[in-house]
């Protein structure tokens, strides 16, 4: 049986604990690659925003998903303000992502 491009990309998120995202800064332009926790469920990642938003979005399931994994401690060191996530569907023909950029600081 063959394995689909998210399939074999789902395994691979399952054997690792971090991975990397590479963005482009919004006054520079230049390439920027950060360490990205994430949670995975069946058809979806769930990426936490590191510095939050600033924003009333609800992330509370996810948050809690993210404790789990990595524990409450490291959480709570890392990500000061847990007020946004990002989702990605994981599902064919392609992989597809949703976030809302900062305007400001």
């Amino acid at each position: 049986m063959r394995t689909s491009a998210a399939d074999r990309f789902r395994q691979a998120l399952r054997r690792r604990r971090e991975i990397a995202i590479t963005v482009r800064g919004r006054r520079t332009g230049r390439k920027i690659t950060l360490p990205v926790w994430y949670v995975l469920d069946r058809t979806t990642s769930w990426l936490l925003a590191v510095n939050g938003t600033r924003t009333r979005v609800r992330v509370r399931p996810v948050v809690d998903r993210f404790r789990e994994k990595y524990g409450r401690a490291d959480v709570t060191r890392y990500y000061p303000r847990l007020d946004a996530a990002v989702k990605i569907h994981l599902g064919m023909p392609g992989l597809a992502g949703a976030a809302r950029p900062r305007t400001s600081r």
